[in-house]
Formats: C-alpha cells, sequence, structure tokens
C-alpha cells in the first residue's frame, strides 16, 4: 500500500497546510494564503492526489510529489534547525526523538525514512499501523530502555556549549578581552594562582576568565552558567533600553515622515486637480479646434458645391438668355418671386404693390402693349383677383396667370414664339 493511501488520513488540518506550503500545493481558483479556509476533506485529498501522481516521478514536479521527494524535504527542513539529530545509532536517535514534543508525528517519519531508510523499509507495516492508528510510531520497533532513558535525560547538555558562550562573548564584541584573560592565565605559574585570582574577579571579567578554565575545569560549568545568565540579562536589558530608544525615535520620526507624506499627498492631489481641469480645459479646446475644422470643411464644401451651382447657373443663364431672349414686351407681377425667377427675369418683375399703384394713377395704360404675366398666389384674395382679371380683360390688357415656376417657363416660352412667328409673318 503506498503512502497516499493512508499518510494524508493520519494527517490534522494544521499538518496538511504546512505540507501545502512546503510544496506549493493549491486547490484551482483558490489562492493559496486563502487555502486555510477550504474543509479539511478537500486539503486532505489534494495532498493525497499529489503524492498518487508523484508514484513513479523521479523529481518533485508540479502537483506531482515523489514520496521520496516529499519525506527529503520535510527531513531536511527539520535537521536545518536540530543538526544534532544526525546520528548512526537508531537507538539514541529513537530516545532523542521521543523527546521532542515539537516534531510532529509525520515528521519524525521522514527523519526515519531519510536517516534510517533501511529500518523503515523493514517496518513498513508496522509503521503504517503506528500512523493510522495515532500510536507512539516506535511501537514494536524500539524495545523500552530504560537506563538508555535515564542515561539521556541525565547526560542531556543542560549548558551552553563553550563555542556557545564565546559566540555571545562576540556580540558584545569582548572577543579580544576573552584572548587577553587567555594570555593573562597563561602566564600565571600554577592552577592554584589561576583560580584564587578568578575568584577574586567581578561580573564579566569573571565570566571571561572563567570561560578560559572552563575546559579543564567542567566543575565551573554551575557558575559559569549563572554568570553568563547574569551578563546575558545585562545585555538583553540594555538592548532592550536600545531598541526602546530607537523605536521611540522611529516612532518621532514616523510621525514626521507621515506628516510630511500627507502634505506631498495634498499638494499631489491639488496638482492632480489641476492636472485634471487642465486636460479637461484641453480637451474641451481640441474638441472646439475639431468643430471648427468640420465647420470650415463643411463651409469648404459649400462654397465648392456653390461654385459648381454658380458655373452650372452661369451655363443655364446663358443657354436660357439664348433659348429665351430677355422680352421688353413682357412683365412679371409676383410677391413670391423665387431666385431662379429673379435670376432669369431681373428686368421684367413688378412687384403687386407697384402694379396696383399703377393701376390707380391710370398709368397702367403704358402696359397695353405689354403683356403681363401675373402670379395667381400673389392675390390670393378671390374677390379681388376677380375685379383685377375683369379689369384686364374689359380694358383689352393681355396677360397670361401662372401658378409656379416651370408653368411661367411654359407661358413665357409660348410667348417668344409667338412673338418670333408675328415677326417673320
Amino acid at each position: 500500500m503506498h503512502e497516499s493511501e493512508w499518510l494524508p488520513k493520519a494527517l490534522t488540518k494544521q499538518d496538511l497546510l504546512q505540507i501545502c506550503m512546503l510544496f506549493n500545493l493549491s486547490i484551482d481558483g483558490f489562492r493559496k494564503e486563502s487555502l486555510s479556509t477550504r474543509p479539511v476533506e478537500q486539503i486532505r485529498q489534494l495532498v493525497a492526489d499529489s503524492l498518487k501522481r508523484g508514484i513513479g516521478a523521479k523529481k518533485l514536479e508540479r502537483r506531482k510529489v515523489p514520496i521520496h521527494s516529499f519525506y527529503n524535504r520535510i527531513a531536511e527542513d527539520i535537521l536545518e534547525e536540530k543538526t544534532e539529530l544526525r546520528m548512526n545509532d537508531f537507538n539514541q536517535f529513537a530516545l532523542q526523538l521521543e523527546t521532542e514534543e515539537n516534531i510532529r508525528p509525520y515528521q519524525k517519519l521522514a527523519l526515519i525514512y531519510e536517516l534510517f531508510n533501511h529500518v523503515y523499509m523493514e517496518y513498513y507495516h508496522t509503521i503504517t499501523t503506528n500512523i493510522t492508528r495515532k500510536q507512539d510510531i516506535f511501537q514494536g520497533i524500539l524495545e523500552f530502555q530504560e537506563e538508555a532513558m535515564l542515561d539521556l535525560l541525565i547526560n542531556d547538555d543542560e549548558y551552553p556549549s563553550h563555542a556557545e558562550y564565546l559566540t555571545f562573548i562576540n556580540k558584545l564584541g569582548l572577543i579580544e578581552e576573552y584572548r587577553k584573560a587567555e594570555k593573562e592565565l597563561d602566564k600565571m605559574a600554577n592552577q592554584k594562582i589561576k583560580l584564587s585570582y578568578v575568584i577574586k574577579l567581578n561580573s564579566m571579567e569573571r565570566l571571561l576568565h572563567s570561560l578560559v578554565l572552563l575546559p579543564r575545569y567542567t566543575e565551573l560549568a554551575p557558575s559559569v552558567f549563572r554568570q553568563y545568565v547574569k551578563e546575558k540579562e545585562k545585555y538583553n536589558e540594555g538592548f532592550i533600553n536600545e531598541i526602546k530608544k530607537q523605536t521611540a525615535a522611529a516612532s518621532d520620526r514616523l510621525v514626521k515622515v507621515t506628516d510630511e507624506l500627507q502634505d506631498i499627498k495634498t499638494q499631489r492631489n491639488k496638482y492632480k486637480e489641476q492636472m485634471n481641469d487642465l486636460i479637461i480645459e484641453m480637451d474641451k479646446f481640441k474638441e472646439e479646434i475639431r468643430a471648427k475644422h468640420d465647420e470650415i470643411n463643411d463651409l469648404k464644401k459649400e462654397v465648392a458645391y456653390a461654385k459648381e451651382r454658380l458655373a452650372e447657373a452661369e451655363v443655364k443663364k446663358e443657354l436660357f438668355d439664348e433659348l429665351i431672349p430677355v422680352n421688353n414686351h413682357a412683365i412679371i407681377i409676383t410677391n413670391h418671386s423665387e431666385e431662379r425667377i429673379k435670376t432669369l427675369f431681373t428686368k421684367q418683375l413688378v412687384t403687386k404693390a407697384a402694379f396696383n399703384k399703377l393701376k390707380s394713377s391710370g398709368e397702367i395704360n403704358t402696359l397695353k402693349k405689354k403683356t403681363m404675366f401675373i402670379d395667381r398666389y400673389s392675390f390670393t384674395n378671390t374677390k379681388e383677383w376677380n375685379e383685377l382679371r375683369n379689369y384686364l380683360t374689359q380694358n383689352q390688357f393681355k396677360f397670361v396667370e401662372y401658378a409656379d415656376y416651370i408653368e411661367l417657363l411654359k407661358q413665357y416660352i409660348l410667348f417668344i414664339e409667338e412673338a418670333y412667328a408675328e415677326e417673320y409673318l
């Protein structure tokens, strides 16, 4: 039975989330940061599927986690902090691992696989049973050894190592003073003088000189540790006070910078508003310019069209003058002359008012030799029109009615043709 079938079932939600983070696993459609909000069974299935897809794979790939890569990465992650777990004796390793409360069962499993693979393979079914039943992982693998466990507790390194002490001294910047203490004690004649000298010292001087003697006198370990704790407390207190000062200074600076930033933001917003106003104004000008351009283009088109029409009109006028010449024996009486009528018959037009004036003054008789073309729509009053028509008929005036431009042209052409005909008779 492969690990993908039983291992995910034995993991807690926190275990599963740690594994997902370590191997960059995520559920489709969800960010890794929101993985903790998903149901535990969905996360468990994600891990199980990744292990299952990793069967037969030689290396770690996206969504494929081979079991050897799975155990290797988890184990290395633990061993990076717990270097003391790298050992050759399995019994010693197991006893040490039993005391590590912060290491999860699946992490212990990975350490066994990585450091003692032969044990993992030999006791695979026993390990599987222990994990799935949430029993001690070493049950059935390692017999209880009371003496060995007591030795482990007794010999457990209660005090920092000499190297750790020196790391602290170096952090304080006192490594040179430690070297001087070495040389100072080395010059003394015997051990009695050395011990007597160190007893008289206080504080940091005593710690430095005691450290020099510690490799020879292991009995000094408790005393050195107490001095170390005191000096470390002083250092931490000074460090904390310095941090507080720096924090206060940083806080003041933060307030100042925040105010400056707010001023900058205010200025930026002001300039941004001005810039937006300018952009709006510029867009407005651009729109106006475009409208003017369009207007100019339209006017150009109208002018071009007018020129074309004028040219056509001039041609037509010449043609009309040839076909329908101006006849002094014809007048046109109208109040509604179209531009076409005004263009063709400029010299022959008489308004209704002018005509009535001629009629009332008696000068209308000068028109007896002319033919009158009367715009019927200039005399909308039926009574007025009937009176005028009777007057013209009774006084033997020649007149023709027309209703529109086309009818006028037809009547005028007939008049010209008759005039020509009379001229040739």
